[in-house]
């Protein structure tokens, strides 16, 4: 039951970056990630990304969790996981983590 879902994210035509939804086996759960290119950053693609791949997961694939997670220097990234109404989770010396369930 493994799935990987890559779509683009594009502005006015042009494609701004990537978003992708991955889902590892059995487990009721996923992870999403989301890269832009440098100019399509800080306008909030991202957010809307990941709150569309998130709805997508807990609506029509039914998973009860979607995690993400970003380097600890890309604040940024960090933001707009926030912003797409995901939770903090925690760290380790590298990543910071987040995550949403379908009850949030």
């Amino acid at each position: 039951d493994k799935m990987e879902l890559p779509l683009g994210i594009y502005v006015d035509g042009a494609l701004a970056g990537e978003a992708v939804l991955h889902r590892f086996g059995y487990h009721a759960e996923a992870e999403v990630g989301v890269r832009l290119l440098p100019e399509a950053e800080g306008k909030g693609y991202a957010a809307e990304a990941v709150r569309a791949l998130c709805a997508y997961a807990f609506e029509k694939l039914e998973l009860e969790r979607v995690e993400a997670k970003h380097f600890r220097e890309n604040a940024r990234s960090g933001r707009s996981l926030l912003l797409a109404g995901m939770r903090r989770r925690g760290e380790d010396t590298t990543f910071v983590y987040y995550e949403k369930t379908a009850k949030d």
